[in-house]
């Protein structure tokens, strides 16, 4: 695809048009909506790496083979919005909104902005300013310049989105991006717009009277949750799986304080909310205290850390819960707030009243030592994503041949129970080979070469598997060593995740169910 570049304001009088290579500059402001997808790409990986964007995070945002992006365009309340999403993975739409003159924060890549969007000659123009005094001595400002081509009669309209970046030395970066317009936006995204635009925010008014949260709530909306938990400092191949996944939440009312359980990738989790009383927690490996109290109907709930140095992580971190009439449907509302970043989360009742394990106020609630049901791991299963298995298998001492060849591989495993142990088997070069896992039975294996001895034991919902290598030199090389198997959503959408451990690396392998 050929790159059209837009002209400088100074080339054409205000007011007319020019032809440029028989393509005709919009002049004024322009009509944005519809359906766009993304046609070329020239300098993005370049200009991500120049404003600080990371390896993995730049695999992303760069759309990989079978994939593509698409943007939503809309106005509502005179304002242009767009839903940006990228087919084949499971990441939640993007929402951006751009009012004109106002000057309003966002979050780019974990970055938190002031961006101020304005109409200059038909072209969109959107300035970027870090919050972060950090950042914006590496990055002083980023400007987007977005503009419509009408290509005429029976051709599709083009819009570009150059990006200029400025950097600390006073160079520049500059990327550019074309999309065409493949048709207008359905119907039913449009009210998805709608609903999403319209999602309460902080100082919404919640339903009168007492707050009844009894029942089963699954989450049917969210916005801002990866940035959102970018904030909390959560990795990248992490907020892909949670993006993924619609929690159920089931909330009973137990001697006057409310709590709920979901499940977890490590089992039933159950949190409480006692008035007035501090209650330990973990956030993502961080321990943290949970205070709640009652603002009218609202249930807020403040969030510190125990470790002052994580203070600045969690500045300002809070959660307020509360019901909202939706027509004739109630919903379960979740602000969660760190910094100014507030993600909402919107949660539908599917049912009524559940039996909970009453927890005491005050207290931790125990991690289970077994599971109520084993995850059921039966079915073939292939390698559908993997995130850092490059450098989980070169602290394996792997040479960069053997390295690039497993690189390539899509493994099938087939997973079966016999006898009451869980064991696979996958196509290996040099035929099938099978792996068991006896709980609490040392197994021995072999490892590109190494002799290793694995143990498996039940952690929750977590098929948890230590691997120790028999050569007391290779096993202090290696450092701690272990592997951890569960199993994440439902359906055909349900995942088989692997996370392998080396010292302080950790690769995740993630499995699709293909029969």
């Amino acid at each position: 695809h050929q790159v059209v570049r837009p002209m400088a304001s100074c080339c054409v009088p205000k007011g007319k048009k020019k032809q440029l290579q028989n393509v005709e500059v919009v002049r004024e402001e322009v009509d944005l909506g519809g359906m766009w997808e993304l046609a070329s790409s020239e300098g993005v990986d370049t200009f991500l790496k120049a404003v600080g964007v990371g390896w993995m995070r730049r695999q992303y945002l760069i759309p990989l083979a079978g994939k593509k992006v698409v943007q939503m365009w809309t106005q509502l309340d005179g304002v242009w919005q767009v839903s940006i999403t990228v087919t084949g993975t499971n990441a939640e739409p993007k929402i951006e909104s751009f009012p004109i003159g106002s000057a309003t924060t966002d979050t780019i890549n974990g970055d938190s902005v002031v961006k101020t969007s304005m109409w200059e000659d038909g072209k969109l123009v959107t300035t970027m300013v870090p919050l972060d005094a950090k950042r914006v001595a590496q990055v002083p400002r980023i400007v987007i310049v977005r503009t419509v081509y009408d290509q005429g009669s029976g051709a599709k309209k083009r819009m570009t989105l150059m990006a200029t970046a400025t950097l600390a030395d006073g160079s520049t970066a500059v990327c550019t991006r074309v999309f065409e317009r493949t048709g207008s936006v359905p119907s039913t995204q449009l009210r998805v717009q709608k609903t999403l635009k319209e999602l309460p925010k902080i100082g919404s008014t919640p339903k009168a009277g007492d707050p009844d949260f009894t029942g089963k709530w699954q989450l049917s909306n969210s916005t801002n949750f990866d940035e959102y938990l970018e904030a909390l400092g959560v990795n990248w191949a992490k907020r892909r799986l949670a993006a993924g996944m619609k929690p159920v939440q089931d909330w009973v009312l137990i001697d006057g304080t409310w709590q709920f359980t979901v499940q977890s990738p490590a089992g039933p989790r159950t949190e409480v909310f006692p008035i007035g009383v501090q209650v330990d927690d973990n956030v993502d490996g961080t321990a943290v205290l949970k205070t709640s109290k009652w603002e009218g109907p609202v249930l807020f709930t403040g969030v510190t850390a125990k470790d002052p140095k994580m203070a600045t992580r969690f500045n300002n971190m809070a959660m307020r819960r509360y019901l909202l009439q939706d027509g004739s449907e109630v919903k379960l509302i979740l602000e969660m707030i760190i910094g100014d970043i507030v993600c909402t989360r919107e949660f539908s009742r599917t049912s009524g009243p559940v039996a909970a394990v009453p927890v005491a106020p005050g207290t931790t609630v125990p991690a289970r030592e077994e599971p109520e049901a084993d995850p059921d791991f039966t079915g073939t299963w292939q390698l559908s994503e993997s995130h850092h298995f490059d450098e989980y298998l070169e602290a394996m001492q792997v040479n960069w041949a053997k390295r690039r060849i497993a690189a390539g591989m899509k493994p099938v495993q087939t997973w079966v129970q016999k006898q009451g142990t869980w064991q696979f088997t996958v196509q290996a070069p040099t035929g099938p080979k099978v792996e068991a896992f006896p709980i609490d039975t040392p197994v021995a294996d072999d490892v590109d070469g190494t002799k290793m001895t694995k143990t498996t034991k039940w952690q929750g919902g977590v098929l948890h598997t230590d691997v120790e290598a028999d050569d007391p030199v290779k096993a202090k090389q290696y450092g701690k060593m272990a592997m951890r198997r569960y199993l994440l959503g439902t359906g055909p959408d349900q995942k088989l995740v692997l996370e392998m451990i080396i010292g302080d690396i950790t690769c995740m392998r993630i499995f699709s169910k293909i029969g």
